[in-house]
């Protein structure tokens, strides 16, 4: 992998030399081959202690031996220039396969990522908005019952609770008035048309001053309701047959 483009070639020169002589030959040789085809490479590889080393660090593809005879220094071809490239070839395709599946497993992992962040959004708002129902709901609920609570007021009896907590009346409407008027009465002052009932705020069941102890406006009953619908049935029969007697 960390071999200069300069060494990968000398050594494929050094490999082809090889290949040119049954697969092996001594270094001498070599050598003095190497700088008989190209004089530049003299001041790269001057010496065959130059050239072991450049050997020595490529031993998948030549390796050393002695020779037994004459006890030079042998260098042996174990991979040829054209398997070499295969395997170059191949192992460049491993690496390019395996930074695509690298890269895939990232995508994926993002999407994966991005999908979770988006169910986590999806998530929080729809309890937001949940929330916010509630919320809406409990208000409405509130605002109901708060309604409901409204208290139908009669022109008499009144009572009053007096500071030290008794129990003051029964009295008239217009007189309570006139006590609020002349300043008697504070909106903390708690008051009830039962003696037993519940006592409340002044200022809680008028908040209007102007219609305290004002009787509550009168709803007509079911029965006045029946008694006018009755009314103007019966008017509007007398129309119909004034206009049928008319017509004859």
């Amino acid at each position: 992998g960390g071999h200069s483009q300069v060494e990968l070639v000398l050594m494929e020169r050094i490999c082809a030399i090889l290949e040119n002589s049954w697969g092996r030959n001594d270094l001498g040789s070599i050598l003095s081959t190497l700088h008989a085809e190209d004089s530049r490479v003299i001041p790269l590889l001057g010496s065959v202690d130059a050239l072991r080393a450049l050997i020595a660090r490529h031993p998948h593809r030549v390796a050393m031996s002695k020779d037994p005879v004459y006890g030079a220094e042998v260098a042996n071809l174990l991979v040829t220039n054209s398997v070499w490239q295969q395997q170059k070839r191949a192992q460049a395709q491993q690496e390019e396969m395996q930074r695509q599946r690298q890269e895939q497993q990232r995508q994926q992992e993002q999407q994966q990522m991005q999908a979770a962040q988006q169910a986590a959004a999806a998530r929080a708002q729809a309890e937001a908005e949940a929330e916010a129902e509630e919320r809406e709901r409990a208000k409405a609920s509130e605002q109901k019952s708060k309604s409901n609570e409204q208290v139908t007021i009669t022109d008499a009896p009144w009572y009053y609770a007096d500071p030290q907590g008794n129990i003051q009346g029964p009295f008239g409407g217009l007189e309570m008035r006139q006590w609020l008027e002349a300043g008697y009465f504070k909106g903390d002052l708690p008051i009830s048309q039962n003696p037993n009932g519940q006592f409340r705020a002044l200022s809680a069941l008028f908040p209007e001053p102007s219609l305290a102890f004002q009787p509550s406006p009168s709803q007509p009953s079911e029965d006045d309701k029946a008694k006018a619908a009755a009314v103007a049935a019966a008017a509007e029969q007398e129309e119909k047959e004034k206009a049928e007697a008319a017509a004859r």
